[in-house]
């Protein structure tokens, strides 16, 4: 359950950065994209919250 919520918070975080900065927060001078791409790349490594909600679900349901 903490990895579920730490990626949603993660890509939530992400997003408002660059919402927050706006035109700014699109270019490399911001360190919003490199939050978006850890984001990403964190999404890729260790799964996302999808993922991670479904592997939860199966635990609570075969017991």
């Amino acid at each position: 359950m903490a990895k579920v919520a730490a990626d949603d918070v993660m890509v939530f975080a992400g997003d408002r950065s660059v919402q927050f900065h706006g035109g700014f927060g699109f270019t490399w001078d911001c360190d919003s994209t490199l939050f978006i791409r850890r984001a990403q790349w964190a999404q890729q490594m260790f799964g996302g919250a999808i993922h991670h909600r479904k592997r939860l679900a199966a635990l609570l349901l075969d017991s």
